[in-house]
């Protein structure tokens, strides 16, 4: 009966030197709150020059007294949009862009994104923009930062673990910088990455950093948010453009 009891206390003292630290007291924790914060401003710079490049090669190449009526259009319209489609088919050749490049949530769930192609998507991404295409800037800004990153880790040799919280760490900075706001993009990121439950605080912290990094660039530079740098002119929605809608997306 006593060799027992003394079995059981042998076992219940084990379990302290086995128990798993708090993720804070992890060397490697740190390292990665450290790097969020250059992948933060990265991602956030990147973000910035991108729709500023949109909103000036916009300016340029549109006018800015558009009428946005029905039938209101011009038809040097339709030859400015078919110019910059070929233009981004020629530019897809000629830099080898993937024919199939994962997109923004592909990359969130996945935690990767290929730095060696990035350089060339977003470019393609911003001349479709500039010549008419109906795209956002979501993709170029969560492409940049990820790219970083993945560069980053890659160039420090981090394991597979770190990888891949700098990839999203640089995607929450990206995300960060455009909605110009942290917390619902580090949330919108870790939703959609769905860390396990173990990792959860420990990826969330420095997505968190580098989503606040990548706000404070934006908002010092263009204020409470990207949108700010894209004038949208009012519009008076009347019913039957509804139908006009319908009939034109089916077609």
């Amino acid at each position: 009966m006593e060799g027992r009891q003394l079995n059981r206390n042998a076992r219940s003292s084990e379990p302290s030197d086995r128990r798993v630290r708090p993720f804070a007291r992890e060397p490697e924790f740190w390292r990665l709150v450290g790097y969020a914060v250059p992948i933060g401003v990265f991602a956030g710079l990147a973000g910035l020059a991108f729709v500023s490049v949109v909103r000036i090669g916009t300016d340029l190449i549109w006018p800015k007294d558009l009428a946005l009526g029905f039938f209101d259009g011009e038809p040097w319209w339709i030859a400015m949009t078919a110019a910059a489609g070929l233009l981004v088919g020629l530019l897809r050749m000629w830099m080898r862009v993937p024919q199939d490049p994962s997109g923004a949530l592909a990359s969130i769930q996945e935690a990767r994104v290929d730095w060696r192609t990035a350089p060339q998507t977003v470019l393609v991404s911003a001349v479709s923009l500039i010549g008419g295409a109906s795209l956002g800037p979501f993709d170029a800004g969560t492409r940049s930062g990820g790219a970083f990153g993945e560069w980053i880790s890659e160039r420090r040799d981090l394991p597979e673990q770190m990888r891949q919280v700098n990839t999203l760490s640089g995607i929450s900075g990206g995300v960060g910088g455009l909605l110009t706001s942290p917390f619902i993009s580090t949330l919108f990121v870790a939703e959609i990455a769905r860390p396990r439950s173990d990792r959860y605080y420990s990826i969330l912290i420095p997505n968190l950093v580098a989503a606040f990094f990548g706000f404070f660039v934006f908002f010092a530079t263009v204020g409470p948010g990207f949108l700010r740098l894209f004038e949208v002119p009012g519009y008076e929605v009347a019913e039957w453009h509804f139908v006009v809608a319908i009939a034109l997306g089916a077609l």
